[in-house]
């Protein structure tokens, strides 16, 4: 079976939300600085929104990653490392939105602890399930969860992610510019070995 590569995809969904977000402070704080006459609230009125900008723009630039498979394996390839997986070792893998790529790994993060999770373990987990993802899922959020809710209503952020699971357990998160078509492919795979 000859190869097959997929990009990830890269989005700008926070950028975006506080493009807009950055307009209406402006706006609002330079009419209350031209009324008050107040150096303070212009410079709130541009600190402020470039800030919170370069806060956007450093959660959404993301990761890049490639992913390929033949028929014997499937190579994640990211600037957090590499990683090749026997087809073997591939239990399923199926298309994900984002609220479920959240609870997925909160889901991951809860099941078989006994007592709490410290902080340091939560983290490895988060970062192991999201090391060859490029898309910002929304674990954390500056803006109260309004963000969040906003980038999950997006048509495209509708089912846009992918996840992989293994055999032993492990699930990864992966981000495709093409999902269905990955998806696709990697079944048609697994059910061949299957069927053989």
């Amino acid at each position: 079976m000859r190869g097959k590569r997929f990009k990830t995809r890269s989005e700008w969904h926070n950028v975006k939300l506080w493009s807009l977000a950055s307009g209406f402070i402006v706006i609002v704080m330079g009419i209350l600085a031209l009324q008050e006459r107040s150096a303070l609230l212009w410079t709130v009125a541009i600190v402020g929104p470039l800030a919170g900008f370069a806060i956007a723009w450093y959660r959404d630039r993301g990761h890049s990653a490639l992913y390929s498979f033949d028929g014997e394996h499937v190579m994640l390839r990211g600037d957090r490392g590499e990683r090749q997986i026997p087809m073997g070792q591939v239990a399923d893998v199926s298309l994900l939105d984002r609220t479920a790529a959240r609870e997925y790994l909160k889901q991951m993060i809860n099941s078989g602890q006994q007592g709490t999770v410290s902080a340091s373990e939560r983290q490895s987990i988060q970062r192991e399930f999201m090391r060859f993802c490029t898309v910002d899922i929304g674990m954390t959020s500056y803006s109260l969860g309004v963000g969040r809710r906003m980038i999950d209503e997006l048509p495209d952020a509708k089912r846009d992610l992918v996840l992989l699971r293994l055999r032993n357990g492990e699930a990864l998160l992966l981000s495709p510019l093409y999902n269905h078509d990955l998806v696709e492919s990697l079944g048609r795979v697994l059910q061949e070995r299957v069927s053989a």
